[in-house]
């Protein structure tokens, strides 16, 4: 099968393509077989079945984005530390760059990488059952970064507390990307803020008001 790793990426890309356009569950292995030009029983001899065809397209597409969360490598700041605070503060804000530039990329780059980030958001929002494997690997590290430093500008917050202020902070930039119609109406037709650096920092400014951290 001289053409194994070309076949192979058809399925991922029409598989892609189509969860996103009707989710995990409105999609059949015989339509992505046909809209990637294989014969069915390919799927099941390079991912085992449908699942392994999914966790493919979650895998490949997390490594394939240049996503710029993902390649955070920050150290938890040690609350002990001086500079704890200005360390958590920095934390706070590279989070929301990233996460800014992330959604910028997904949203303006080619259809593959829009499907892929439509297969995310409705993973996420279907409570992403089939994301388990995927969120420790990829997004759980950096998302305990961003509770770390949050437990240190607020200190005694409980283990939960943490993980809903966490998503507090994130929630609004997911909101961007969730619900692109309203912003365009909200916003001159826009899909997405057009300065991506000032966006960051204003949700940072508001963030940090909104903990109530003095200098903010």
């Amino acid at each position: 099968m001289t053409d194994a790793p070309d076949l192979r990426q058809r399925l991922i890309e029409a598989a892609t393509q189509l969860f996103a356009e009707s989710g995990y569950d409105g999609v059949g292995l015989r339509e992505i077989a046909k809209r990637a030009k294989a014969n069915l029983a390919m799927i099941s001899y390079h991912f085992g079945g449908k699942d392994g065809l999914y966790e493919a397209v979650l895998r490949e597409g997390f490594l394939r984005c240049p996503s710029k969360l993902s390649q955070l490598e920050r150290p938890l700041p040690d609350p002990a530390a001086p500079d704890a605070r200005a360390l958590a503060i920095e934390g706070l804000r590279v989070h929301l760059q990233s996460a800014v530039m992330d959604l910028q990329l997904g949203l303006a780059q080619d259809p593959l990488d829009r499907a892929f980030m439509a297969v995310v958001l409705r993973e996420l929002a279907e409570g992403g059952p089939r994301l388990e494997a995927l969120d420790r690997e990829f997004m759980k590290p950096h998302f305990e970064h961003l509770a770390n430093c949050l437990g240190i500008l607020r200190p005694g917050l409980s283990d939960e507390d943490r993980v809903s202020l966490g998503l507090a902070v994130i929630g609004p930039v997911l909101a961007c990307a969730l619900l692109p119609g309203l912003f365009r109406l909200r916003n001159d037709g826009r899909p997405f803020p057009a300065d991506g650096q000032a966006f960051a920092e204003f949700m940072l400014d508001h963030t940090l008001r909104a903990l109530g951290v003095e200098g903010a």
